[in-house]
């Protein structure tokens, strides 16, 4: 979840940010590749190989968003934070922390969790498989 104690969810009040066709397409995509694994990926059927491929479609995401995305800056900085997250995620699931590969899915479902929450993207439900 984000940090209020940076003060990025008191800015956002109760208006949704503004997004453009780069974040929305990056967050779709994001989404398309993560959410049909969670189920597997919290039951431990995931493979080390799934866990890297899913990992660098990831980020190839967020590089897509930060090279594309153009947003005010209010909006930029609660995106930065959400991309952090999935960066952080992505990593995990490419086995770049030390730490269990499984544990890459909360990240990520917290960020296109927030995404959703936070941003205006018309049509984006919450995710179907969150716990």
């Amino acid at each position: 979840a984000l940090q209020s104690a940076q003060g990025t969810t008191a800015a956002i009040g109760t208006s949704r940010l503004a997004t453009d066709p780069a974040l929305r397409q990056g967050m779709t995509t994001i989404r398309k590749v993560v959410e049909p694994y969670i189920p597997l990926i919290r039951s431990g059927q995931f493979g080390d190989g799934h866990y890297a491929a899913v990992g660098k479609a990831v980020a190839q995401q967020v590089e897509y968003i930060v090279a594309n995305c153009k947003l005010d800056p209010a909006a930029d900085r609660v995106l930065h934070e959400l991309l952090v997250q999935l960066q952080d995620g992505s990593d995990r699931f490419g086995g770049n922390q030390g730490v269990a590969r499984d544990e890459g899915v909360a990240p990520i479902v917290n960020a296109l969790t927030d995404y959703g929450r936070y941003f205006d993207h018309p049509g984006w439900q919450p995710l179907r498989t969150v716990q």
